[in-house]
């Protein structure tokens, strides 16, 4: 009740005032620079950086894979589920690996070329991963295990994912 009362009464009787410095310094910017708003040029946009895009599919699928093999402990009914989302994943790997591919080049001779390199040899480690996941999955005598090669994919989605993150968004 005590910390209610000082939020609501923090300035007393006196109102605050103060004009939202960020949004004037914001708006004052946008005016000397002339800014005007971004333009979407779908057939641009939407054809460049296409790894970009793709290459949340393999990571939110095995994610929510793991997510459901971790449940699938308490409840078995999430089996087909998982195998579902990691062939697709296996599949939107293949796809992030060869759109990846294709922006590998805007980075030689880059000071970051090393990390491409290393996100490189990640996602083809994590992309072999899923696949034996898969495997894993689908043949009865392995079935037990799987949520190890689960485990050790997920991680390498972190990391793989961190890499590409870097690259990214720098």
């Amino acid at each position: 009740m005590l910390i209610i009362s000082i939020a609501a009464f923090a300035h007393g009787k006196e109102r605050h005032d103060k004009k939202d410095t960020l949004k004037t310094n914001v708006d004052t910017l946008k005016t000397i620079q002339n800014v005007q708003p971004y333009k979407i040029k779908l057939s641009e946009n939407l054809l460049e950086h296409v790894h970009n895009k793709i290459v949340h599919f393999p990571v939110a699928f095995v994610v929510a894979g793991f997510i459901l093999t971790i449940l699938g402990f308490k409840w078995d009914k999430f089996s087909s589920s998982v195998n579902l989302l990691i062939f697709f994943a296996g599949v939107f790997a293949i796809a992030a690996y060869l759109t990846g591919v294709l922006q590998e080049s805007a980075f030689e001779d880059t000071s970051k070329e090393w990390v491409v390199e290393t996100h490189e040899t990640l996602g083809i480690v994590t992309a072999i991963s899923i696949w034996v996941w898969f495997l894993f999955l689908s043949v009865k005598r392995l079935k037990r295990f799987s949520w190890l090669i689960g485990l050790i994919t997920f991680v390498l989605v972190l990391v793989t994912g961190f890499y590409g993150g870097v690259l990214a968004h720098g």
